[in-house]
This record gives C-alpha cells, structure tokens and sequence, in this order.
C-alpha cells in the first residue's frame, strides 16, 4: 500500500495517525478513540485512491468526519480551533480566581492545548515588585493575598469587609504591573494566558475593548466550601514549601476574597468556570475561550492625517 503524503503549502510530509491523534487530544477525545479516527481518516483517504493530500483538504474531511465518528459539538470545537490559530489577532486569556480554585492547573492544560506557551501568574509578578520595592516603601505586595490584611494596617473604608479593604490595596498596585505585562502582550501581537488572584473582573476593560486582541476575563472557584478546603490539606501533604496549615488558617479570608471575585464577575458580566470537576471545568474554559472566536480578516490600522 502506497504511503499517504501531505502537502503543507511548499513541502510535503508523511502522513502521521500520531500527530494527528494527538490534536485530537487536545479537543477532549481520549487517546484510543483519537487514534481510531485518525487511522479510520486514513484508511478512508487511501480507498478513495488518493496517496496525496492537501492539509486543508485533511482538515475538511477530518471536520466532516469527526461529526460523525463524535459528536458535532467535538467538530464544531475542531473548526474553531482552527479559526483561532488562524486568526491574526492574539489571545488574551485572563483565569482570575483565589487560592486554590484550580486556576493555575487550567492556564496549564489550555495553553497545552491551543499551543501558547506564554503562561505567567501575577503572583509572579508580585514576587518581581517585592525584589524591586522594598517592604517599608509597599508593605501589602511582601504579603500573601489573603494574609495582607493581618500586617498591613489601612484605613477602614465603610461596608467593606477589612480583608478585602487590604486585598484590593494590593490589587492596586500589583494591576499596574499586570497592564504592562498585557500592553507587551499587545506590542508583541502574542497569546498569553494570565491567571491571579489579583486579576479582579472590571480592571482590565481597555484591553477587552481593544480590537487588536482576542480577549477572555474568567473568573474560577470552587462552590463547594469543604471540597475547597481539602485542597489546602492534600496541598499540604505534597509540598514543603507550601504547608497547608497557613491556609487553612486563613481559609475564611481566602473564601472571602472568593466571594468578592464572584459577585464582581456578576456585576461586570464575566462569566465563572466553577472548578469541582477539573475534565468539566476545562470544558467549560475552552468553551469560554472559543466562543468569541471567528473573525480572521487582517487587522487594519487606521492613522490621522
């Protein structure tokens, strides 16, 4: 049986079941049932005749195909994944959330998955503000989220819990940074994922309303409150460095930082990804991410005369 070849624009290479098995992976098909349908893909091309392909043509019949061998939800995944590395705009992908919502777990596997590779935390970013600015100049960046507020004494501020008062003080000045993180982003025309507690819904609207991105602000947590703490004392089993009694001793902080995340995600239409189940939570993220995605025509800059 002759080889089946692949022209990708000036070049041409074996097709590879493998690869293209590993793709589908990345759509949330499990690895055997990936790798049938590539070999069925396969299979099917060379019974029709045809030793050489075009990738485009590859990927209409795979779409074609995976509506059937799947399910459409899984094509019509597969058809704005491709719309999405097309486009010739970057992805801005913000995962807000308090500690140990499972934000910085889903920034990973959706970065693997769309292929970006520009993944950061704004904790981070604090950690770079604490090495440039001493702890008497900017005492609320040299401290945790949701320990702030016990070193760090501010002014009280009517009907705000004093917890928060001292988180928002720290979001101030640790935003300031994110917005020239996100302003490189933009300069560099790259996709990055950003995930943080400090990445509050309603701070960053200049860069949702900026035409040269595709921007998505999403807000994880974890409803159920003792699934929640479990996560501190299996954290604490696994790692030194972060024992788990320091948060479950600040749990009700941090459950209040959450609180404040949410109901800001209400009030500025940002949509929640709750994040008990990972597999649903990751499906219900790169839903988020997909959804807005679509146009690929060139962006066009206008200038003044």
């Amino acid at each position: 049986m002759s080889e089946l070849l692949v022209r990708r624009g000036a070049s041409v290479v074996p097709f590879s079941r493998g690869i293209l098995a590993r793709s589908l992976l990345k759509l949330g098909i499990d690895s055997t049932r990936a790798y049938d349908i590539a070999s069925h893909l396969a299979e099917e091309l060379r019974a029709d005749g045809m030793s050489l392909v075009t990738s485009q043509h590859l990927a209409r019949v795979l779409s074609e195909r995976l509506a059937i061998l799947a399910d459409p939800d899984v094509a019509a995944r597969y058809e704005k994944m491709r719309l999405f590395k097309r486009s010739p705009r970057p992805l801005v992908l913000l995962l807000g959330g308090s500690t140990g919502s499972g934000k910085s777990s889903l920034a990973t596997e959706v970065g693997h998955r769309l292929d970006i590779t520009r993944i950061l935390s704004t904790d981070s970013v604090r950690h770079v503000m604490r090495a440039m600015i001493s702890d008497k100049l900017l005492p609320s960046i040299h401290r945790s989220s949701f320990e702030v507020w016990r070193d760090v004494q501010l002014p009280a501020v009517p009907g705000l819990d004093p917890r928060l008062v001292a988180f928002l003080d720290q979001v101030r000045h640790v935003s300031v940074a994110v917005e020239a993180v996100l302003e490189r982003s933009v300069q560099e025309n790259l996709s990055m994922i950003l995930e943080g507690v400090h990445l509050v819904p309603g701070l960053f609207g200049r860069f949702a309303r900026d035409p040269r991105l595709q921007f998505v602000h999403l807000v994880v947590h974890v409803q159920d409150e003792d699934e929640h703490r479990a996560r501190f004392t299996s954290r604490g089993r696994g790692a030194a460095g972060r024992p788990g009694r320091r948060y479950l001793d600040n749990f009700d902080a941090i459950r209040a930082i959450q609180s404040y995340l949410v109901q800001q995600a209400g009030v500025t239409a940002t949509p929640c990804v709750e994040n008990s189940n990972f597999d649903a939570a990751m499906s219900d993220t790169l839903g988020h991410v997909l959804a807005g995605i679509g146009d690929t025509s060139p962006i066009v800059l206008r200038t003044t005369s």
